[in-house]
């Protein structure tokens, strides 16, 4: 437990109420044969060396990995330990089609979580040019049409001091 989570509960008059929203991004599996949603089976080996750069394997990043390293019975936990009272914590998980991004530009300057580096960083780190162009030519016609799914874990937390 760190100051910081106990300075949620300091900071607050009694009868003040906390509420949180925090992505999961532990929750679901990571696979090879994905990448953000849509289908890399025939890149799989590809999107490994991708994950391989960015530090992730098949658990995911890291356990010191903050993005990572906690999930819903962690804030849970946490809000009672620091000293909360009526703790509530829903997860929302969705599974749907579609994709996060509009389109393969998009996805080329956008980042899973602040700590990553952008698709396009990935790419120019991990693979060579020759490996970039055989993923850009699988992967682009499938995100520029929205043929993915999108998978969301999180939870929403509200407590309250006495």
């Amino acid at each position: 437990m760190s100051a910081r989570d106990r300075d949620f509960h300091r900071v607050l008059r009694p009868g003040g109420r906390l509420s949180i929203f925090e992505p999961i991004n532990r929750y679901f599996e990571m696979r090879d044969d994905d990448f953000w949603g849509f289908d890399a089976s025939p890149v799989r080996e590809l999107v490994t060396k991708m994950n391989a750069y960015e530090g992730w394997n098949e658990d995911g990043a890291s356990d010191d990995d903050p993005m990572m390293n906690f999930g819903e019975r962690d804030l849970f936990e946490l809000a009672k330990q620091v000293g909360f009272d009526d703790v509530r914590v829903e997860l929302v998980l969705d599974h749907t089609p579609g994709s996060w991004v509009k389109d393969w530009d998009s996805m080329l300057r956008t980042a899973p979580n602040p700590n990553a580096h952008t698709v396009r960083e990935i790419l120019d780190g991990a693979l060579s040019p020759e490996e970039a162009t055989r993923f850009e030519s699988f992967m682009k016609p499938m995100v520029d049409s929205g043929q993915g799914r999108m998978e969301s874990a999180f939870a929403y937390l509200r407590a309250t001091k006495r």
